[in-house]
């Protein structure tokens, strides 16, 4: 199966710190957004996307990107890291990809370390995060998403 993942990873680098890690043990292809503008997802049998959370959505440019291309996909998955998982997130995101007409396996949310606004001044929560464990439960959701 043929698998790639296109990423934006700002701030912290949680983001990439999970699709490096899923990338090295898959050997998936992956793409920064800004790379992604010239690549043939039907070519792919999957094409993943990953981001981190900002107010409860995935990155902006990137869903304009995925609405962009949504014809080229024939299935795909998500991943996000965020500060704080919340229900809404994933509501969001399946909604989205329905708008889209794109075939959702699955969606993979794990918390980020996060400083933005004000949990600046305390220190950020979800420090060392995406963990081991984080990790671990991304790579049995790959396995989950690979056997369908």
């Amino acid at each position: 199966m043929r698998v790639c993942i296109i990423y934006v990873s700002f701030h912290h680098g949680n983001t990439k710190k999970l699709v490096d890690a899923i990338t090295t043990r898959y050997g998936f292809d992956a793409f920064e957004l800004k790379e992604a503008e010239h690549v043939d997802f039907t070519t792919y049998d999957v094409v993943g996307f990953a981001s981190g959370i900002y107010y409860a959505k995935m990155n902006i440019q990137l869903t304009d990107f995925i609405a962009t291309h949504h014809h080229e996909i024939k299935n795909s998955f998500a991943m996000v890291t965020c500060g704080m998982k919340r229900r809404k997130q994933k509501q969001f995101i399946t909604d989205f990809f329905k708008l889209c007409e794109i075939n959702l396996l699955g969606i993979y949310t794990c918390r980020g370390f996060d400083t933005y606004g004000p949990l600046k001044y305390i220190g950020g929560i979800a420090r060392k995060h995406p963990n081991a464990s984080d990790i671990q439960q991304a790579y049995n959701f790959i396995d989950t998403i690979l056997s369908k």
